[in-house]
């Protein structure tokens, strides 16, 4: 067990997250505390749709799955808290596209990863920072995970293309990709690897280049806003034109 240096802590921040000692207000808990985090997140954004909530929060808590998928992948190291120990900063002013909220871990304990152990490192944080949240959020927002993961996989797609870039990280980094696209770590989680399905038969640098969704992410059904670029429904707009 060891605790993170300085250098990784500044990585960490740059995906938005921070570790934190004393986790009172203005933290918001992740543990069970679903309906709080739905009904902030309808606040901010000025919507009465639990679905849209729900997957706009996890666009935003995104990057902490990101940040410490990359933590694996490129220093091989496992963050040991759970869902229990996962907080969000916010403020009380920005609304709407503005809202972007911060992250922060109170249990800043890591594990060296062998490789042997690799999968299982990536299955423990799909499934305790994941599915423990995306499950629930499932029943109560009726949502489809699908769309959750989905949201992950656009920030993962792209911190993975840029670690692809490092001479001495790419061979390791396309092993994990491996991993992450093989319906074995999903096991337990996912009937099949949605990454998997998210990239389809494209590399990661041609996904990055002409990033496509194959769900919706709701974005759209915000006031006053439409969809997003990378929406499949201007797919089947433009076939009908």
């Amino acid at each position: 067990m060891l605790n993170l240096p300085p250098n990784l802590v500044k990585e960490l921040d740059a995906y938005q997250v921070s570790i934190i000692s004393d986790p009172n207000r203005p933290y918001i808990s992740f543990s069970n505390n679903i309906d709080f985090l739905l009904n902030h997140t309808k606040h901010k954004l000025e919507t009465d749709n639990s679905r849209v909530a729900a997957s706009m929060l996890i666009r935003r808590y995104s990057s902490l799955l990101t940040a410490l998928l990359l933590m694996i992948s490129k220093h091989r190291l496992a963050w040991n808290g759970k869902l229990e120990n996962v907080f969000m900063k916010d403020d009380i002013i920005s609304k709407h596209e503005t809202w972007s909220p911060t992250f922060a871990i109170n249990f800043d304990t890591w594990s060296s990863i062998e490789e042997s152990n690799v999968e299982f490192a990536f299955h423990r944080l799909l499934n305790e920072l994941g599915n423990s949240l995306f499950s629930p959020l499932e029943a109560d927002a009726k949502i489809s995970k699908l769309v959750l993961w989905e949201n992950v996989w656009g920030y993962t797609l792209w911190m993975y293309s840029k670690l692809l870039t490092e001479p001495d990280l790419s061979n390791r980094v396309e092993r994990d990709l491996t991993i992450l696209l093989d319906n074995n770590v999903w096991c337990g989680i996912e009937k099949e690897s949605p990454f998997k399905k998210f990239l389809g038969e494209y590399s990661v640098f041609e996904a990055v280049k002409s990033y496509k969704r194959i769900t919706c992410c709701y974005y759209y059904e915000l006031p006053e806003q439409s969809t997003c670029p990378y929406c499949p429904k201007n797919s089947r707009k433009a076939s009908t034109l």
